[in-house]
């Protein structure tokens, strides 16, 4: 099913036609009166509008750890996102991480995760889930990707973190380091 604007906007406006209808007039005036539940009833709407496509639906799900942005005006709300940043603990888990970038428009998408094994095992996994995202990879002209492994325990296996970037084809190229980060050992620990 294709949704174009015009068919989501017939069905939403419908939908909140209806919503409006059902409530009583305490719950009418409230909801004009008051933005938390005014926004409340528009998205919840939207959520059963969504829901009636067959879409699956999570709230507020593209949040991100953290953003680095320069403002185009002083004030609020006309923005450029330059680094969007992720960091997964879970070694199973990163993949929704990376999901989450490949739809951010950002100069550059950094993912932080960590792996179990050899780094060349954990390289093999990271371009296999990059093969998944598929076109989903290259959706941002002119951004690049920076994907930082570390080990999952780097106190135990003294094995140093590795930085990799990803070509427009979507290859994993390792990046050069000469000085290699060891957490334990900048923490003083081994």
């Amino acid at each position: 099913m294709e949704i174009t604007p015009e068919k989501f906007w017939l069905d939403y406006r419908e939908a909140m036609r209806s919503r409006c209808q059902s409530l009583s007039f305490q719950e009418r005036s409230l909801t004009l009166t008051s933005s938390p539940n005014w926004t409340g009833l528009a998205v919840s709407v939207a959520e059963s509008t969504m829901k009636a496509y067959k879409l699956r639906v999570d709230r507020e799900y593209m949040r991100l750890d953290l953003m680095g942005y320069v403002r185009r005006q002083p004030e609020d709300g006309n923005f450029d996102i330059e680094i969007a940043f992720e960091h997964e603990n879970d070694p199973e888990t990163y993949q929704k991480e990376l999901c989450k970038l490949c739809h951010i428009v950002s100069t550059l998408r950094v993912l932080v995760a960590y792996y179990r094994g050899s780094v060349e095992a954990a390289q093999r996994s990271l371009q296999d889930k990059i093969a998944e995202m598929g076109e989903r990879m290259k959706r941002v002209p002119n951004s690049s990707w920076l994907f930082i492994l570390g080990p999952i325990d780097s106190k135990r296996n003294q094995i140093p973190w590795f930085a990799f970037t990803c070509e427009q084809n979507g290859t994993l190229v390792r990046l050069n380091d000469t000085s290699p980060f060891l957490p334990a050992r900048e923490m003083q620990l081994i």
